[in-house]
């Protein structure tokens, strides 16, 4: 049988609070129950100092016991209570020899009581039990002549204390039970706002699976329940960017595929056709497209394959300069052809780090491709290397044009071009950035892009240094 969590917070609450007042009604009764007795023993100290006063009258009279010996009524009439009690009870002495009219001794004390001489002989009264007793010293001026001990009471005796206990025993259950049905009223109220937000969560997380990424959940609690909202809130956000961003994957890779496709198509018709000739020209024009294509389809290979972490690197200690250099030569003629000027700031020294060379090349490629793409001729491009002693740090900056500051953060997007107008001859299919940001994490670094002081983009690449390089 399923219980709905509503219910088990209801139950809950109404349990935890049913457990707490049992035990509190429990003890409380024991403990009043106890108190009250050993209130009622104390109270009958007082008694006992009026019975000793009388003793203490019979003594200075006759300076002596000896009179009373064996006289069990001349006793019975020293230790009666004072006329002005009234009859409460019915007790007596656990020995028949010692009973005395209770309505003479409403407090039921005297059938308790036992006397002693100074030297502790029994006079008058039951055997005293081992237990706990109340004693008061019976005096014939400063010295003790006797003394009076009672037995203290296991339970109540007297009718008026049975029926105050039981009033308060009474009390006490009915408070509890009217506590119970105010806890669980109290635990309906609070169940419900915090089964609400649940609720939510609940129709929230069956609308994202059911593509409904735009749903959100206005919960402004500060406590568990809020920070998973909000977090619910995230994923649901983060999960509507991808579905946007695989959208416009997805119109992307199409257009990259389809443009030069109907470029070889329509050349191979018109071949076709006789409406051109299979020249040179017509050759290099569609070997071009072809490699274009090849470009892509490796770039997008290479993104699918170290997106599911199966891109091999094997990671040697290298000199990063080493391989910058030798990237910077391969462009020579590229940057002479595009009047661009590339200036080179290297360090003082190596700078070793664990990395893949090829792939590590292969980031520099894309990065120094994409400088001499995008800046204007007459411009120029600036690399640097530096090194804080923990990484390495290498700036790629180019001169203008730039790049807007709100559309920074999306250069490493896949197939994201900064400006949208930009002719395919000029500008690329958008996944080298992309390319490059695999890669450096990969190499457990960081990539970032920023406005550059020479008036266009700066790319930041930060690499760990390899510590064992110096050994």
């Amino acid at each position: 049988m399923r219980i709905r969590i509503g219910h088990r917070l209801f139950i809950g609450f109404l349990l935890a609070t049913v457990i707490v007042l049992a035990l509190m009604t429990v003890l409380t009764r024991w403990y009043f129950h106890r108190g009250f007795i050993e209130y009622v023993n104390e109270s009958e100290v007082d008694r006992l100092r009026f019975l000793s006063a009388n003793l203490e009258r019979f003594y200075e009279k006759e300076r002596s016991w000896d009179v009373l010996e064996g006289d069990q009524e001349r006793w019975r009439k020293l230790l009666a209570p004072p006329p002005a009690f009234e009859r409460l009870d019915n007790i007596s002495s656990p020995d028949s020899r010692y009973e005395i009219d209770v309505s003479e001794d409403p407090f039921a004390i005297s059938p308790r009581v036992t006397v002693l001489d100074r030297h502790g002989n029994h006079l008058f009264g039951p055997p005293i039990s081992n237990g706990a007793t109340q004693t008061v010293p019976i005096l014939f001026g400063d010295e003790v002549v006797g003394n009076l001990q009672v037995s203290p009471l296991r339970t109540l005796a007297r009718e008026v204390d049975t029926s105050f206990a039981q009033e308060q025993n009474d009390w006490y259950l009915g408070s509890a039970l009217a506590a119970i049905l105010l806890a669980g009223i109290l635990a309906a109220i609070f169940a419900r706002p915090m089964l609400l937000p649940i609720l939510e969560l609940t129709r929230g997380t069956r609308a994202l699976t059911g593509g409904k990424y735009f749903q959100r959940i206005n919960v402004e609690s500060q406590d568990e329940i809020g920070d998973l909202a909000r977090d619910f809130n995230t994923l649901a956000q983060t999960l509507e960017r991808h579905e946007e961003l695989q959208r416009e994957w997805i119109a992307n890779i199409s257009h990259e595929l389809r443009t030069p496709l109907t470029i070889l198509r329509g050349v191979l018709h018109g071949i076709e056709d006789g409406v051109c000739e299979l020249n040179e020209a017509t050759r290099k024009s569609l070997a071009s497209e072809v490699d274009r294509l090849t470009k892509l389809v490796d770039d997008i290979y290479d993104l699918s394959v170290s997106d599911i972490g199966a891109l091999r690197y094997r990671k040697e200690t290298n000199d990063v300069t080493d391989i910058l250099s030798e990237i910077i030569e391969m462009f020579e003629v590229r940057i002479a052809d595009a009047k661009l000027t590339l200036r080179l700031e290297p360090p003082a020294g190596p700078l070793f780090a664990l990395v893949d060379r090829g792939r590590l090349g292969q980031l520099f490629t894309n990065l120094v491709e994409n400088s001499i793409r995008y800046t204007n001729a007459g411009g120029q491009i600036l690399i640097s290397c530096k090194t804080n002693g923990r990484s390495l740090k290498i700036d790629f900056e180019d001169s203008a044009p730039g790049v807007a500051m709100e559309q920074l953060p999306r250069l490493f997007d896949r197939l994201y071009r900064a400006d949208s107008s930009r002719r395919r001859s000029t500008g690329g299919a958008g996944l080298g950035l992309a390319i490059c940001k695999n890669i450096a994490q990969a190499h457990a670094g960081e990539i970032s892009a920023s406005q550059s002081a020479l008036g266009g983009l700066r790319i930041r690449v930060m690499l760990p240094i390899d510590p064992n390089a110096g050994s």
